[in-house]
């Protein structure tokens, strides 16, 4: 499989997140863990809803997972 490379931009808050993670966590890398979270974003996704569902969907989806800060001020 030919790998390719996605840039992107985050707000603080996602990268002060990003920079904690690399910080608990050893032999670890940026890449490793965006990679991470898209598979189980992925997982989640294909297990809860149907293939059909809209952005609005998605986030509501994300926001009643566990007793967290909600997705969009977590992307704020």
């Amino acid at each position: 499989m030919k790998q390719k490379s996605i840039t992107f931009r985050c707000t603080q808050a996602q990268f002060d997140r990003m920079q904690q993670n690399l910080q608990t966590q050893n032999d670890i890398n940026r890449s490793s863990v965006l990679s991470a979270a898209l598979e189980e974003f992925l997982d989640f996704i294909e297990s809860s809803i149907e293939a059909e569902a809209d952005l609005f969907t998605l986030v509501d989806l994300v926001n009643n997972v566990g007793d967290r800060t909600s997705f969009c001020s977590q992307a704020k």
